[in-house]
């Protein structure tokens, strides 16, 4: 027998789990008082779904419209009757709502959603999914999502199994990553039985055209080819539900309510951290300065000339300045302190947003690849080894040991280890020097500038406060193993130092292209 099951948009959803379990094979489709999406033809029995029935005003509705679409032998009414003699022919239990919640975020392609999602997901300890895979996983999307040729609510439907399994491991919260219409998100909560929550990521065009350039997602070439194509199901969205502008210097009003709900309050002294944690933060810029091709970019942020003074060239100052942009922001520094010219300048995120100071930094780096064609991937990888360590020790409160200092040193370290070796000069020397300048810095730069001292609020291993004030003696070390074996370090930290002493950081583009 041919049977078809029709859900009454929106609450025959709700009834999804008891419908399935008694049509396991029969067709879907779907109604409301305007349209049906869905199958037609001749179908032999079809099953129309509400979730609860008092007058059957809107079935009969819905019969009008079905009608118009399917012909069939014979018309079943399934739901939970709320009154006696409700017209119901096939007796369903009544639904009850589950305690978690499906977390939508939404938004035009390359506006940092997926940054704010996986961020979100981090903070709560919660499951993500990325919308595209999964649509990827079952349908030939095409280059850009023009392949799927089923109506939303179809689509959302087929999906549901896979997110009722991710939905069970959730404690609280799913969140769903890159939905495009308002019908997918009906499908999915309404079905699933867990209300919705929706973000809408918003961001400037000008921002959002230099990250579509810099970050080399294989779609991000038909990005306007995916706005006209998901446009009026976004644009809805964007009206519905919460709303936030990624570049934002603080939370919009538009999206307290939405981070209130959640628990979660994505701020760093009182600035919007799109990307709702640190760590976060941190492995976004990673990403994208591993991807992001060679470009001469405009950029707004002050240099530190530092470096191109020591060492005679001024295209350090572009690695420099992008790792310092977001070494100030996880390190709460509001101004900075310019040694060249002895100014005291607000901190460029401070002043302008965390999104924009991020932005600048992996610039940086695209236009250092640009004038070197040299990739600095692996030497920033150390930098971020040396953070992460510093984020842990935040988070955990545990006491700083000089195995920490190291390791958090191992960013300075590297940076000097990159430029000897594309200068020619003594690696294993300037990786003590490296050593000895960040001790320095420890010592006597924590107020530079009249800055706030945050390294002891955030649980910094810091040379004074782990090891001591006397730091000249690095200097004038022999070799590496001598500052370590003097610091006791472990054979983890020693099998880094060596790591870094004996690895090739400077990697050419053009070799590297010539591979592939």
């Amino acid at each position: 027998m041919k049977t078809l099951v029709v859900y009454v948009l929106k609450s025959g959803l709700k009834q999804y789990n008891n419908v399935r379990r008694l049509w396991p094979n029969a067709d879907v489709g779907f109604v409301d008082c305007d349209d049906y999406y869905g199958p037609t033809g001749y179908y032999d029995r079809v099953i129309l779904v509400d979730s609860t029935v008092v007058s059957g005003v809107t079935f009969a509705r819905a019969v009008q419209v079905l009608e118009r679409y399917v012909i069939y032998g014979e018309l079943l009414k399934a739901g939970a009757p709320l009154v006696e003699g409700a017209p119901v022919d096939i007796i369903l239990p009544r639904p009850a709502m589950s305690e978690k919640r499906t977390v939508f975020i939404a938004g035009f392609s390359a506006t940092g959603k997926t940054g704010l999602a996986r961020g979100l997901a981090q903070a709560l300890g919660e499951p993500l999914v990325k919308w595209g895979k999964l649509v990827a996983k079952h349908y030939n999307t095409g280059l850009y999502g023009e392949g799927v040729n089923v109506t939303d609510y179809e689509l959302a439907y087929s999906l549901l199994p896979e997110l009722e399994e991710k939905l069970r491991r959730a404690k609280r919260f799913l969140i769903i990553d890159g939905v495009k219409s308002p019908e997918q998100v009906i499908v999915i909560s309404y079905a699933l039985l867990a209300p919705a929550l929706t973000l809408f990521v918003d961001t400037r065009p000008e921002y959002r055209l230099q990250i579509a350039t810099m970050r080399r997602m294989p779609d991000d070439k038909y990005f306007r080819e995916r706005d006209r194509l998901f446009f009026e199901g976004l644009v809805t969205l964007r009206k519905v539900g919460y709303r936030v502008a990624m570049d934002s210097q603080v939370i919009p009003d538009t999206a307290i309510g939405f981070f209130k709900t959640l628990g979660v309050r994505p701020e760093i002294l009182g600035r919007f951290n799109p990307y709702i944690t640190k760590k976060n933060l941190l492995m976004n810029y990673y990403g994208m300065v591993r991807n992001v091709s060679p470009a001469d970019f405009e950029v707004k942020a002050p240099l530190l000339k530092g470096y191109s003074l020591r060492y005679g060239d001024e295209r350090l100052d572009y690695l420099a300045t992008s790792v310092r942009l977001i070494d100030d922001i996880l390190d709460e520094h509001t101004v900075r302190f310019e040694s060249e010219t002895g100014r005291v300048v607000p901190a460029y995120w401070y002043e302008n947003s965390i999104a924009e100071a991020v932005l600048e930094a992996v610039k940086l780096v695209a236009k250092f690849k640009a004038e070197t064609m040299i990739d600095p991937s692996r030497a920033i990888y150390y930098m971020v080894v040396g953070v992460m360590r510093e984020l842990e020790l935040e988070g955990s409160r545990r006491r700083p040991t000089p195995d920490d200092w190291l390791v958090s040193a191992v960013r300075e370290v590297a940076f000097r280890a990159f430029i000897a070796e594309w200068l020619g000069l003594d690696k294993e020397r300037e990786m003590i020097r490296g050593l000895r300048a960040q001790a320095k810095d420890d010592v006597l730069g924590r107020r530079k500038g009249g800055r706030e001292d945050t390294e002891e609020r955030l649980n910094r291993p810091t040379y004074d406060r782990v090891i001591g004030l006397d730091y000249k003696w690095i200097g004038k070390a022999k070799s590496l193993e001598e500052v370590l074996d003097r610091l006791n370090a472990s054979r983890g930290v020693r099998r880094l130092y060596r790591r870094i002493l004996s690895e090739k950081l400077v990697v050419k583009i053009l070799r590297e292209k010539r591979k592939s």
